[in-house]
């Protein structure tokens, strides 16, 4: 592990790409999202605030998500990516290494099916 005062808490690293996020004028929904999903995954996981970024593993990565958003596959998914971005910035910034993330497995999309087809709903309409 590479000199502890080389890296920030995952706070500050939310706060930084947060920042980012603001100066490249990104849409008002995606910043709103990007807070939301921040704040939830360190309001389920009391201490991830606190932690430090260089600290931060796979499977603490995974247990994270899992606690905060693991009743929703859509709500999983959009966390996971969120929390990348973050270890993504944080590596810009040199506050880590790697991007534990990456190693997390993205939940499989489930399509339903509504027993018609678009050929259905076209000669519908006509």
């Amino acid at each position: 592990m590479r000199k502890r005062e080389k890296t920030v808490t995952f706070r500050k690293a939310v706060e930084a790409a947060l920042e980012e996020r603001e100066k490249k004028n990104s849409r008002a929904r995606t910043v709103t999202d990007f807070r939301y999903y921040c704040k939830r995954l360190m309001v389920r996981n009391p201490g991830l605030a606190e932690r430090q970024m260089r600290c931060v593993t796979s499977e603490d990565c995974r247990r994270y998500l899992e606690t905060a958003f693991g009743g929703s596959a859509a709500q999983y998914r959009k966390a996971r990516a969120i929390m990348s971005g973050v270890f993504s910035s944080a590596i810009k910034h040199d506050w880590c290494d790697s991007n534990p993330v990456a190693r997390v497995e993205v939940p499989e999309v489930v399509e339903s099916h509504h027993g018609f087809t678009i050929y259905d709903v076209l000669f519908t309409i006509w």
